[in-house]
């Protein structure tokens, strides 16, 4: 009885971030008029933005482009570390999910289970920086992963923005480059 109550519980958070996460893309698509007046709003609406675009798992919105497009109106450096600030708690959410869903998805004792902790203590810092730094589709699930295999937060957090400030510096100096023309 016990065990299908946190099983109910952690499947219920479950759906719940998922939910969350479609909520936020839909409004974010209902009211794209509303969020291009995150312009104005200068590098706070590049940071919401960029929060927003990362909160929502396995369906990425373009933030970058608020990155490349910042890069030419504000100094680059700090439009990176707004950027990257706002997507490095963004990507929080699938490091949630992952977390709250740890008991439901994992069978500890299985050898694969084992050898993936094995691998995230040795290597984990690198393969999070790494993803973070390349656009690719699965950071979601490598988020998921991590909160799963209960990487710390604070070193997921930090892996990510060190990753997102590079691509972001290179991005907002894109930006800068293309305002010289």
């Amino acid at each position: 009885m016990k065990k299908n109550n946190i099983i109910f519980g952690l499947t219920f958070q479950w759906i719940l971030m998922l939910l969350l996460s479609l909520a936020i893309i839909l409004l974010a698509a209902k009211y794209h008029l509303v969020l291009s007046h995150f312009k104005s709003w200068g590098l706070f609406g590049i940071f919401v933005i960029n929060a927003l675009s990362t909160a929502t798992i396995f369906m990425p919105t373009p933030g970058f482009a608020t990155v490349i497009a910042g890069g030419g109106l504000y100094p680059p450096v700090f439009v990176a570390l707004v950027a990257s600030l706002g997507s490095g708690l963004g990507d929080l959410t699938s490091y949630l999910l992952g977390f709250s869903s740890n008991k439901v998805l994992v069978k500890k004792e299985h050898k694969r289970y084992e050898k993936l902790i094995l691998v995230f203590e040795k290597y984990g810092g690198v393969i999070i920086f790494v993803l973070a730094l390349v656009p690719n589709p699965i950071f979601d699930a490598l988020g998921i992963i991590s909160g799963i295999l209960k990487y710390p937060v604070e070193k997921f957090f930090l892996w990510v923005f060190l990753g997102r400030l590079i691509r972001n510096l290179l991005l907002a100096f894109f930006g800068l480059s293309l305002s010289l023309w």
